[in-house]
């Protein structure tokens, strides 16, 4: 069985550094200006190239063969998630906040904080599923699942929406390194000695593919970081709020509710003839039970949405989840032992 310690303090790490953002705001470190930036950042630059540079160091031709079926159980279970979030919208969302709630609810922070909880507890073999997850959960995000906040465009716009937008991109040229480059695995930390001894060309493209490494290093904690600079600054009205009656809901149906109805897919699933590991179908469910995407929070402040309600619902789930998810986890095994 999973220590449910190890869930326990890698989520423990995401609220200190929401605690960090919010100091630095409430001493005015940071002007408010610099919010919509910082999630422009992350959701245009920083996130794009963590998943260029790390679908290389868990993916290959012999993965991809092996395990072709992680996305499309990924789209599988984003959809399910994203249905039962908007028809709970539908129901319980207060005017203005519909699409905000159907994002908190319907998104869990299926990379970041999936790969802070699964790799030191499976290895490459938890990375690998999370980011082969990731191409299917990204594929349905940025077609269907951004409906509420699009304006428009029918079929022209969902497709336009699709596939040229950064994370669709940076998806597909993360494949395309993966299986055309495979030295690029390691690259990034090579001693003196093996730098030398490579080809020119493969040594002008180690600087590139380091500063990649860079960026993308900086999208767990800004993102993070920027909840609590907007939890820091106060309130223009009480339309910002984010009373704590939609909070509790939105936390109770993402922390609670939507990984059983996960778990339920994932049995039908294994029934289906989808031979998932114990470790593979604990994985899928440590996916689903995360908090609400981080990155939920840049989308609503770059396309509109009630952003202190973001802020709030991911910094209440992500404390209520030191609770939630190791107790998702051992389900997810007793589970298991059924299918």
């Amino acid at each position: 069985m999973i220590s449910g310690s190890v869930v326990f303090y890698k989520i423990a790490t995401t609220c200190l550094l929401i605690f960090a953002g919010f100091i630095a705001r409430r001493i005015r470190i940071l002007p408010e200006i610099a919010i919509p930036v910082l999630s422009k950042h992350v959701l245009m630059i920083a996130t794009p190239a963590y998943v260029i540079f790390y679908m290389p160091q868990s993916i290959s031709i012999e993965t991809l063969h092996l395990y072709w079926y992680y996305p499309v159980v990924g789209f599988i279970l984003i959809a399910i998630n994203d249905l039962f979030a908007y028809g709970s919208a539908r129901v319980l969302a207060k005017p203005g906040e519909l699409a905000t709630f159907r994002a908190l609810v319907g998104l869990p922070n299926w990379v970041f904080m999936a790969l802070a909880v699964c790799e030191p507890i499976f290895k490459d073999d938890g990375v690998r599923v999370v980011l082969l997850f990731n191409l299917g959960i990204t594929f349905y995000v940025w077609s269907f699942g951004m409906t509420s906040f699009r304006s428009g465009g029918g079929v022209t716009g969902m497709l336009k929406e699709l596939f040229l937008n950064a994370q669709t991109i940076s998806a597909l040229i993360g494949v395309v390194l993966a299986l055309g480059c495979p030295w690029l695995r390691g690259m990034e930390s090579l001693d003196s000695d093996a730098l030398a001894a490579l080809p020119w060309y493969l040594g002008l493209a180690t600087p590139v593919w380091e500063s990649v490494h860079l960026l993308g290093s900086t999208a767990l904690p800004l993102s993070i970081f920027q909840i609590g600079l907007l939890l820091g600054a106060p309130a223009r009205s009480a339309a910002e709020g984010g009373d704590p009656l939609s909070v509790f809901t939105v936390s109770v149906l993402r922390l609670l509710v939507a990984p059983l109805f996960a778990l339920a897919a994932l049995i039908v699933i294994c029934r289906l003839g989808i031979g998932f590991s114990q470790a593979e179908f604990t994985v899928a469910a440590i996916v689903m039970a995360m908090p609400a995407a981080v990155a939920g929070l840049a989308v609503v402040e770059v396309y509109g949405g009630a952003g202190r309600l973001a802020a709030k619902g991911i910094l209440w789930m992500s404390i209520a989840s030191l609770a939630t998810a190791p107790i998702v986890t051992h389900v997810a095994q007793y589970v298991y032992r059924w299918v």
